[in-house]
């Protein structure tokens, strides 16, 4: 599988993949509502879907190859999309390391040293 990690807060279930195509993704909930599903390939682009189904976006989530069940899940059933600013990857990956790590993110770069 190549969900690596997720977590629901706020009503968004925010996931981390392994994955040559797709590294993150948002599903933002809307009560008893089609969901809104934000999706961040591994070179920065972003996509948001509107009016996902909670049922395809957990196969798509859940899926062997997030690449693939994009093409086949999401944009298979096209749903109305639009092509976002491209993502800060390493706000990304830094979110990842303090929320997969047990809270802790310890990060020295060259403007200094800081504990998250």
């Amino acid at each position: 599988m190549a969900k690596l990690f997720n977590y629901y807060a706020d009503k968004v279930d925010h996931t981390w993949y392994r994955s040559s195509n797709i590294v993150y993704s948002e599903c933002i909930d809307h009560e008893d509502a089609l969901k809104t599903l934000k999706v961040v390939f591994s070179n920065g682009t972003q996509y948001t879907y509107h009016d996902v189904d909670v049922n395809q976006y957990l196969l798509f989530r859940e899926a062997e190859s997030q690449g693939k069940a994009l093409n086949r899940i999401i944009k298979g059933n096209q749903y109305p999309y639009e092509k976002n600013e491209n993502a800060d990857l390493e706000a990304i990956n830094e979110e990842y390391m303090l929320r997969s790590g047990g809270g802790f993110l310890i990060s020295n770069k060259p403007e200094g040293f800081t504990i998250k």
